[in-house]
């Protein structure tokens, strides 16, 4: 689960040349060094860790507080909510950064274009989840949630801005927004808990995170001269974007679908106390994913720059990521495999015992997540976008049609299999059915020998690399 944001701002669009350096973004001439990538990376870890450390002491607290039944209930709608949100994201994120790091020049038209395209599909998002809650839900408590959760559609507008702090690897500024929406939000929620609150606060709780986040952020790129003009808006650049982003947008479509479905599946199937249950070992899980999010975000302006210097030493940077990414995927499912009954009884207590073993088994999921998201930065890097839409949507009709036969036999642990079966399939054997992507398929799968080849060979990869990057820093 992750996050964006924008707002307005004074600048003129101005010539080129000036308006480069007053938007201060990381020009493509430019080399963002393998040091300014790794201080960008570790904002974004400190925000990933401070949402760790809240999703164990916090996060966990609620679910024991809800029990199954309500985590259940509260899980599907916010599953259905995450169902629509590739509308109001719309795919934007990663083709913002590009444009803002490769044409610099273009960043006001770029903000204006993304953020009223998101504002209009959040309001069709809404309007979509209100009919829905109203004529398709049954349950008022359930109905109440959705309307509640549906002012999530309308933060990816704001969030802009945090793609032009992104791309400038100034993510101190999301980060500390975020963090802050996360700490505050997460004290309301442990009030909740004290005074006996219904599952609906708990709903506004995770709503108010999301808007007042995208408040804060879109506050500070006001602060640092955000360029936001109306005056900026080009019609030729809009649909430049739609059709660039739409196989991006579908492809987000298709990979919420076979990350959300299971719980919708279980929940329908099974209903919602099997659901709650899976949902407690689903979010030990994904708590790891938002690393992989981290990473990918702060090497992209890097992998774009060494594109540029040539392929021998672009390949050996794209190997490092995918070795890197594979090994602290690595690095978190092999203990809490091995120790996930303990940790689900510490964490949730004997209600949710059940969730040990599905939590061994999808934790391995992570590491094809990890590949996944490394490979996504490839093809957006290489223009090849047409495939995230493919090899999504493989992923999404190969977990639905495995849940359908897997979960009414098998209740969780079926829905895990389906999860783990169908990510290996999307994220890692589909690179080897085009011509195009079979290069980057080889990279994985030495990626997934990194235990294997030793941490040996790892360290020095990374110190060959960290030589090669101070030797240019030197000359330059």
């Amino acid at each position: 689960m992750d996050e964006t944001e924008n707002q307005r701002d004074e600048l003129d669009v101005r010539p080129i040349e000036s308006s480069i350096e007053s938007q201060g973004l990381v020009k493509f001439s430019e080399e963002p060094t393998l040091s300014r990538t790794a201080r960008n990376f570790s904002w974004l870890l400190i925000e990933k860790g401070v949402r760790l450390l809240v999703g164990i002491s916090v996060g966990f607290i609620v679910a024991r507080y809800l029990g199954p039944e309500r985590l259940g209930q509260y899980s599907y709608c916010v599953a259905i909510i995450g169902l629509l949100q590739f509308l109001p994201e719309f795919g934007l994120d990663e083709l913002i950064r590009r444009e803002m790091i490769t044409q610099p020049e273009k960043t006001a038209n770029l903000v204006v274009v993304a953020t009223l395209m998101r504002l209009m599909a959040g309001t069709m998002s809404y309007l979509v989840i209100v009919t829905f809650a109203l004529v398709v839900i049954s349950d008022s408590t359930e109905q109440r949630m959705l309307l509640i959760l549906g002012a999530i559609f309308f933060q990816p507008a704001p969030m802009v801005a945090a793609s032009w702090f992104h791309a400038r690897l100034e993510s101190h500024f999301v980060i500390g927004s975020l963090v802050f929406s996360l700490l505050v939000t997460a004290g309301m929620r442990l009030l909740f808990v004290s005074y006996g609150a219904p599952v609906e606060a708990f709903a506004f709780a995770l709503a108010l995170e999301f808007v007042l986040g995208s408040i804060l952020v879109a506050l500070c790129a006001r602060w640092k001269k955000f360029p936001w003009n109306l005056k900026a808006w080009d019609a030729a650049l809009a649909r430049g974007l739609l059709r660039e982003l739409w196989p991006i947008a579908l492809s987000a479509f298709a990979v919420v679908i076979y990350m959300k479905i299971d719980t919708v599946m279980l929940k329908v199937l099974h209903g919602a106390n099997v659901a709650g249950i899976y949902v407690a070992a689903v979010r030990i899980t994904e708590i790891w994913y938002s690393v992989a999010a981290a990473l990918a975000t702060s090497v992209l302006p890097m992998l774009l720059r060494k594109r540029e210097r040539g392929k021998i030493e672009y390949n050996f940077t794209l190997q490092g990521f995918f070795d890197l990414s594979t090994g602290l995927a690595y690095l978190f499912a092999l203990p809490v495999s091995w120790l996930a009954a303990l940790i689900i009884k510490v964490i949730y207590g004997d209600h949710f015992l059940g969730a040990g073993p599905i939590l061994s088994l999808h934790v391995w999921a992570g590491v094809f997540v990890f590949l996944t998201v490394a490979r996504g930065q490839w093809l957006v890097g290489e223009g090849l976008t047409r495939f995230l839409l493919t090899t999504a949507v493989i992923g999404a009709l190969s977990n639905i049609v495995l849940n359908l036969v897997l979960i009414p036999f098998y209740g969780g642990i079926g829905a895990a299999w389906a999860t783990l079966i169908s990510f290996s399939l999307s994220g890692c054997l589909t690179s080897f059915f085009w011509q195009e992507m079979r290069p980057i398929g080889w990279m994985q799968l030495r990626a997934l020998l990194v235990p294997i080849l030793g941490w040996s060979y790892f360290v020095r990869f990374w110190r060959k690399g960290i030589r090669r990057t101070t030797r240019h820093d030197n000359r330059d």
